[in-house]
């Protein structure tokens, strides 16, 4: 079985028993280079809600798994990957520095970053698959009193998708 078919297959009832605990959408992605692309969503039932990513790909250096994807990497190669001439980041420095917090936090955030009133927060599924999880959500509906508690739900999501994956 293909890698993203197998991460699919194993995050997909993990997903659907994070959305329902959290009752925001959630996703899967894999980072490819510099982007990050989604292999699995499920809907929250909100009427106002962030929809299904399954398929799409955005920039990994926005999007909240991607950054927490690459908050795991070494710097030296974050830099060789968007220190390019064509790199679609204008402030490598910047992006370090960003990546530093998130590692320090075991999360990253997409606050408006891909889309206009949506935030996200990602965590990297541990070990090599380049894997992440995400919450994604009206940025309306958005609490920072919230974010320890999904944080915990996403890592041990994560964490159970792992484990599967070995």
């Amino acid at each position: 079985m293909q890698p993203v078919a197998e991460l699919r297959r194993i995050a997909l009832p993990h997903l659907r028993t994070l959305t329902e605990s959290v009752t925001e959408t959630t996703n899967a992605m894999v980072v490819d280079g510099d982007h990050v692309q989604f292999v699995a969503s499920v809907e929250c039932t909100h009427v106002l809600r962030v929809s299904s990513r399954e398929g799409q790909v955005l920039p990994a250096h926005l999007a909240s798994g991607g950054r927490a994807v690459l908050a795991g990497l070494p710097e030296d190669e974050v830099v060789a990957r968007y220190s390019r001439p064509d790199s679609p980041v204008t402030d490598v420095d910047a992006l370090l520095r960003d990546l530093r917090r998130f590692r320090r936090q075991g999360f990253a955030v997409n606050d408006e970053r891909t889309e206009a009133g949506l935030t996200a927060i990602g965590v990297a599924v541990p070990g090599p698959s380049g894997a992440a999880l995400s919450i994604a959500l009206p940025t309306a509906r958005f609490r920072r009193d919230r974010l320890a508690g999904w944080v915990a739900e996403l890592t041990a999501t994560a964490h159970g998708i792992a484990q599967e994956l070995d």
